[in-house]
């Protein structure tokens, strides 16, 4: 997930997740700082996590704070 989200968009390698029977959730207010292994790492706690995609600004491909999750 070097683009910062989803692997299947922007030049990932890896075909896009399977989202049969998963449901995403929106977070919000986020840090700019803030990865997808940040979030991998506090959204496992809760069960497993098909994806984690942040939205970046098209031109200063900085975070846009906030990142949808997709849950199995």
């Amino acid at each position: 997930m070097s683009n910062g989200g989803s692997a299947g968009g922007l030049g990932g390698t890896r075909p896009p997740p399977r989202i049969d029977g998963m449901v995403s959730l929106k977070v919000d207010n986020l840090t700019y700082r803030t990865t997808p292994e940040d979030l991998r790492r506090v959204f496992e706690r809760c069960g497993e996590v098909g994806d984690i995609y942040i939205p970046r600004d098209r031109y200063t491909r900085e975070s846009r704070g906030l990142c949808f999750r997709a849950v199995l």
